[in-house]
């Protein structure tokens, strides 16, 4: 003992040294005068040759408080922490149920409170309750658990009543069995001096117990950052739901969920039913892990479009009553339900977002995290299998047997379940290029009806300037007969004074004549200049209604329907395998356009989501407007029987086309995709349609 004091202060003294930190100047001397006095001793010591007898050491924490603190910081949702105060409820109520049967002797009620306001949780249950000395052994003793080894129940760390400690202040634990009722409270930074309370019957504090055996656990005083949308009572339901689904369908439990701060119906969680989704393909199958580990499988492929979700606490029935309460049932649905690893009938955590399970399947994304694939994995049997949670449950212990465990579920899950969502995807490509040929088809209705009604204005206007060209061209011609009139009666003046004397003509005075036939000249200089106006009016006239026919004979066919179809290969194009930029992109049979959606440049502008739903996009319509306009405007041309073509023209009605389709196609844009991803489906497929043709029509007007 002695020889090992000396070692240790050897080593004390030479420490810092030997990490290169400088002493102080004042701690020098000293240092120097106690090495110098040991150094003797210490070589004495250690020279006799006798090792030194072994010391038995403990492990001393000096605060369990912050050490638990630290170790409840691994729980990072309030979710997950509520999880565990109600699987206590359900593994205290595990004694009563009736496997053969699959029900509780009894009924098991859990009640879960949430407020909010109050920032607080309450968890109360009907089950077997504790008695003192149990209650004081769950709450302080950390790391022990009676129901390590015990079938399907979930503790076995001992740690899940100190999870409180990373989101809350305190902990209240009031309990009653065989007519005694205890509490104890304990603070997030208390250590010692923890106090177990006997309760009356009569007080306040055993109410909720209702004077029979149960167990109340009471959460205060939340940190704000954790009362988030997590924090209520529809969002605490569907954890519920999700977590244990499993125990949920047992008959003769009743887990419900009430709103503390909005007195109302409760909301009482039911298990999903999977035989009512009408899943494309499912897996289901119990396979053996080894060492006495069985992996229950019930995995299914959801069809593109089939209904998800159903919020937790809607229901169309009135609330039923139950025990003078209101209750609204939860109708479970498959949204928050993907693929998941259970154990013994509690949620783990996603298959997909299971690191050692993702690392090991090369389909985490397009298999274990696709949101059509719902269902779980609930590992059943030997607790100390291939397959162990950690403390937190979110994941698995790494195992001698876990990599070959999940090899195993590989195998039997991933062949399956990838040919379902192939035909899955397949199967909405297919929907959702008949619902885009559809508005194609609504839109370019749209386009020619508005070309139709502006060829047809176009041509009033031109009927309207004919016949104002008419009347102007009227009226000169009334003008020159006026003209002529006047001049015919000039004529016969100038005959009269012809007819007079010389001698009175000679008086008359040469200036007349010279004025007589300068004003002669004058009138003829007029008359062929408007002869000239006249001519060029006439011809004008003529030109305008050659244009105006060659415009009649481009205008759109009236009243001829288009059809636009989207089709996987044009006729004779079926079989020729592989295309390229240059193979045809689409053609026009009759008054139906037909697109090949095979195409490389169709095929590049067409995403789709992992459901199916397809991501139309602007480059998608911009593509579409081009293909179709020109055959559009090629039909045109055909039923106007056409021998020559002012490209000119062609190139600009070719544009107009264009960017009409485009706007139509951009203005449904957001309803066909509502539509098509099936958002609400119930809601928005009757108006969808009518909708998707007001837009476009509005567009194109």
């Amino acid at each position: 003992i002695f020889g090992i004091k000396m070692h240790t202060a050897w080593l004390l003294l030479t420490f810092p040294q030997a990490l290169g930190v400088r002493m102080r100047s004042f701690a020098r001397p000293l240092a120097a005068g106690v090495r110098t006095r040991l150094e003797p001793v210490y070589a004495s010591a250690t020279a006799s040759g006798d090792d030194p007898p072994p010391e038995s050491l403990s492990l001393r924490v000096p605060s369990p408080a912050l050490l638990l603190n630290h170790m409840a910081d691994r729980y990072g949702s309030t979710s997950r922490i509520l999880m565990e105060f109600v699987d206590n409820s359900l593994d205290d109520a595990e004694s009563l149920y009736e496997p053969a049967k699959g029900a509780y002797r009894r009924e098991v009620r859990v009640d879960v409170f949430v407020s909010r306001r109050g920032r607080r949780l309450r968890i109360v249950d009907n089950s077997r309750g504790m008695p003192p000395e149990t209650l004081a052994r769950v709450v302080m003793r950390v790391g022990e658990s009676r129901k390590r080894g015990a079938s399907f129940v979930n503790g076995q760390f001992g740690f899940g009543m100190q999870s409180f400690r990373a989101a809350c202040s305190s902990l209240t634990v009031r309990s009653a069995a065989a007519d005694r009722a205890h509490q104890i409270r304990v603070e997030r930074s208390q250590s010692d001096g923890f106090l177990l309370e006997p309760l009356a019957p009569t007080a306040p504090e055993a109410a909720a117990l209702c004077g029979g055996s149960g167990t109340e656990v009471l959460l205060q005083g939340f940190d704000a950052q954790w009362v988030d949308e997590s924090f209520t009572a529809a969002a605490v339901a569907r954890e519920v739901e999700s977590h244990f689904e499993r125990l949920l369908d047992r008959a003769n439990l009743r887990v419900t969920v009430w709103d503390e701060d909005a007195p109302g119906p409760g909301l009482r969680c039911s298990p999903i039913d999977y035989a009512s989704l009408s899943p494309g393909a499912s897996v289901k199958k119990q396979l053996p892990l080894g060492a006495g580990q069985v992996a229950h499988i019930n995995l299914c492929v959801l069809p593109a479009g089939a209904p998800r979700t159903r919020p937790a606490g809607l229901r169309p029935e009135p609330a039923v009553s139950e025990g003078g309460a209101d209750v609204c049932v939860s109708v479970g649905g498959a949204e928050g339900r993907p693929a998941r690893f259970f154990v013994s009938g509690r949620r783990i955590a996603a298959c997909g977002a299971t690191p050692s399970f993702a690392r090991q399947s090369a389909n985490r994304w397009t298999l274990w995290s696709h949101p059509q694939v719902v269902g779980y994995i609930d590992i059943t049997g030997n607790r100390s299998g291939p397959l162990q949670p950690v403390i937190t449950r979110d994941e698995f212990k790494k195992t001698r047997g876990r990599q070959a465990a999940y090899e195993a579920l590989v195998e039997a899950c991933e062949a399956p379940l990838m040919d379902a969502i192939e035909s899955t995807l397949s199967a909405a490509t297919e929907k959702s290029l008949s619902k885009l040929e559809d508005t194609l088809t609504a839109v370019l209705a749209d386009v020619a009806d508005a070309e139709r009604r502006e060829a047809a204005e176009r041509l009033r206007r031109e009927r309207l300037e004919q016949r104002r060209q008419r009347a102007a061209a009227e009226g000169v011609a009334a003008e020159r007969v006026s003209e002529q009139g006047r001049g015919g009666a000039a004529a016969t003046v100038e005959a009269a004074a012809e007819a007079k004397p010389l001698p009175e003509q000679v008086a008359s005075g040469l200036g007349s004549l010279i004025g007589k036939a300068l004003a002669g000249a004058g009138e003829t200089v007029a008359r062929a200049i408007d002869d000239i106006k006249t001519d060029g009016a006439a011809s004008a006239a003529a030109e305008e209604e050659r244009r105006r026919a060659r415009r009649q004979k481009k205008s759109p066919p009236a009243s001829e329907p288009f059809t636009v179809r989207l089709v996987r290969g044009l006729p004779g194009q079926q079989e020729a395998g592989e295309r390229s930029a240059e193979t045809e992109r689409s053609r026009l049979v009759g008054s139906v356009i037909l697109v090949d959606s095979l195409h490389p440049d169709f095929q590049a502008r067409w995403r789709q989501t992992r459901q199916g739903a397809p991501k139309v996009d602007e480059r998608l319509c911009g593509y579409l407007a081009t293909v179709v306009s020109a055959h559009y405007r090629e039909r045109a041309y055909q039923s106007a029987a056409r021998q020559r073509v002012d490209y000119t023209q062609a190139y600009e009605e070719l544009i107009g086309t264009y960017c009409r389709l485009e706007e139509g196609l951009r203005a449904v844009l957001p309803a066909l995709l509502r539509e098509m991803q099936g958002e609400d489906a119930a809601a928005v497929a009757a108006p969808a349609a009518a909708q998707v043709a007001q837009d476009a029509a509005r567009a194109v007007r």
